[in-house]
């Protein structure tokens, strides 16, 4: 049984060891969302397409233009972004 329930902010949420990220898609990762790469200690909590809320499956897609909302382990943070900036596979310039 539910002692007390109520609508938080994300921020009263989330303490000093993690982070939540957001970034918009490309072309380039696009595609099914078992095949996106993640750091260990990230997790996709949402997105957004045409301005409307999506909890993904593993087996939906990621579109060009969605917001992805990502949580992450505050020391992961970097490694995320620079796993966003260079995918695996793709050489940095």
């Amino acid at each position: 049984m539910i002692k007390e329930e109520k609508s938080l902010e994300l921020s009263a949420l989330i303490h000093e060891d993690a982070e939540v990220y957001s970034f918009i898609v490309t072309d380039h990762e696009a595609g099914p969302m078992n095949d996106f790469d993640l750091p260990k200690g990230c997790r996709l909590i949402c997105l957004y397409r045409d301005e409307k809320l999506v909890l993904p499956e593993e087996t939906d897609c990621l579109k060009p233009d969605d917001e992805v909302i990502l949580i992450t382990r505050a020391d992961r943070l970097a490694e995320l972004k620079k796993r966003l900036e260079h995918p695996v596979g793709e050489a940095a310039s």
